[in-house]
């Protein structure tokens, strides 16, 4: 997305794009009576951004900046009772008042799966959250050329395993949750505006 101001004295505007994506998500423990199973969610949240401001004059634009961004929220619970509950944001800003500036990023997080608990065959659980991107970059008050853009890409998944397990010893690699619950999202935002 990018905004442009031109060669007469106005007051700028801005565009952006922002996109969320929400699920919830019922899955069951599978097996023989009494059997129990170590439950995991597995989760990736990453994604790449990009903000620039050109200004000739920063005394011209002082109001000229760029933003993009990435949120996600995620919730497992038996019932009413939350098992886990994460959150988190990633954000790119550049509202310096510099002619020519530029900045991007990258953010990759959660390489390791997190632990919801030994539960036995027949209990049910649920997955639920939402995931947003966000660009938006604006012009203030302007009389030289000016211009600001953003971009945000991101990708939130999530999925769900079991390992089954003995009385007092764990089984990796035994498989007892038959409902796998996955998401994939993916946004990848640049809006035009002049």
């Amino acid at each position: 997305m990018y905004c442009i101001g031109y060669d007469q004295l106005h007051w700028g505007h801005g565009a952006g794009g922002y996109r969320r994506w929400g699920w919830e998500v019922l899955l069951e423990v599978q097996g023989e009576p009494g059997e129990q199973a170590d439950v995991f969610l597995n989760m990736e949240w990453l994604g790449y951004a990009w903000v620039e401001k050109t200004d000739i004059s920063a005394f011209w634009a002082p109001d000229t900046g760029a933003v993009a961004s990435s949120t996600y929220y995620i919730k497992a619970a038996i019932e009413q009772w939350v098992i886990l509950e994460l959150s988190d944001s990633w954000q790119l800003d550049l509202t310096t008042e510099e002619g020519h500036d530029s900045e991007q990023g990258n953010f990759e997080s959660y390489p390791d799966p997190f632990y919801l608990g030994r539960m036995t065959a027949g209990d049910i659980f649920s997955v639920s959250g939402y995931f947003e991107a966000y660009a938006n970059a604006y012009v203030g008050h302007v009389f030289f050329n000016t211009t600001t853009q953003a971009r945000m890409d991101a990708q939130f998944s999530f999925e769900v395993t079991a390992n089954q397990v003995s009385e007092s010893v764990p089984a990796p690699g035994a498989a007892l949750l038959v409902m796998i619950g996955s998401g994939l999202f993916a946004a990848s935002r640049r809006i035009i505006r002049s």
